[in-house]
């Protein structure tokens, strides 16, 4: 991050949200072509047509007609730090990771909730960077400017989708508006939506978890490209930070955790997890783990080792909050 990437954001003056799309886009409760004319007023303005909205303990959140997700964490806005001056670049790194990881939450949680049965569509999940973003700036409830990087995106397309529509459909239509990726998108419920911000509600109500959720997004992100051992990395801080943290009273020396299989064990025997959870974490550590940090070069790391390390993650990180995880795995190979 350059010093004139942090000076690009000028938040000042504004509640702030962040925006993001999820993995592959989704409607809400009914597509929208943009060459109609009464359904495109939908998606011109400053932001498209809010259809659902959470205000909670700790975020705020709008969800669009067209899938913008829209999040202020209110901790964070009152913690933002001055983008405009260089001297801050540590800060605003650190500032923006803690937007991301509240970011990358309310997308699993819109991943698990529609995959649950009976619903009709499936969102997937995407791991976000600041690039894939917009900064919405709101004023009394309504939103009064926005901007986003000039990198080509998903927030970018539907920028220029809207302008076209916005100036009459005059001149050539913006790829977005042409393209079969359109047309596909998925169609939730708002019911569907709702049920994910309630969801995300909860969720955000610890930072330890949330941080823990975003690991796993960027997880999935890693497995989708193919990068198994990024993946089994992410996973396993995960795993071990959960389980660090569910024998948090457990010190061999002053200030000093004991080892993992120590941890285990200790688990184990307070009947904090079962013996097939035990066996699960202790195989991954013994195959794979130890392996990867000690002999990264020569460890083989397969997608089976994912979703083992996977399940693991989920099951510690989220077995004491109450929050049921549905997600969807995907990988594969081609030439």
């Amino acid at each position: 991050m350059s010093e004139m990437a942090v000076a690009e954001f000028d938040f000042s003056g504004r509640e702030m949200f962040i925006g993001s799309y999820s993995e592959g886009g989704f409607w809400v409760d009914k597509a929208i072509d943009p060459w109609d004319v009464e359904g495109g007023k939908h998606l011109v303005g400053t932001i498209p047509t809010p259809v659902a909205q959470l205000d909670g303990e700790r975020c705020r959140a709008f969800v669009c007609v067209d899938g913008l997700m829209l999040l202020h964490v209110k901790h964070l806005e009152s913690s933002r730090p001055d983008m405009g001056d260089p001297s801050n670049l540590e800060v605003a790194v650190k500032w923006w990771d803690e937007h991301l990881d509240y970011a990358n939450t309310l997308q699993l949680c819109m991943e698990s909730e529609s995959i649950k049965p009976g619903n009709a569509a499936e969102v997937i999940a995407a791991a976000v960077t600041r690039f894939d973003t917009c900064r919405v700036g709101f004023e009394d409830g309504e939103a009064v400017t926005r901007n986003h990087t000039s990198r080509r995106n998903m927030v970018d397309l539907r920028s220029q989708t809207a302008l076209w529509i916005a100036m009459g459909r005059e001149g050539p239509a913006p790829m977005e508006a042409t393209s079969s990726g359109w047309a596909t998108w998925r169609v939730i419920s708002k019911d569907v939506v709702l049920a994910a911000l309630r969801r995300f509600d909860t969720a955000s109500r610890d930072p330890d978890l949330v941080q823990r959720l975003s690991f796993i997004a960027k997880a999935k992100s890693a497995y989708m490209r193919n990068e198994y051992k990024v993946a089994f990395t992410l996973l396993w801080f995960v795993i071990e930070s959960s389980a660090k943290s569910l024998a948090s009273g457990m010190l061999s020396k002053p200030g000093k955790f004991p080892s993992m299989s120590e941890v285990l064990k200790r688990l184990l025997a307070d009947g904090l997890i079962d013996q097939p959870h035990f066996d699960l974490i202790d195989t991954l550590r013994n195959e794979v783990r130890n392996r990867l940090i000690h002999e990264p070069a020569s460890t083989v790391c397969l997608p089976r080792h994912c979703m083992m390390a996977a399940r693991a993650a989920i099951d510690l990180a989220v077995g004491g909050a109450d929050l049921e995880l549905i997600l969807k795995w995907e990988t594969g190979a081609e030439f």
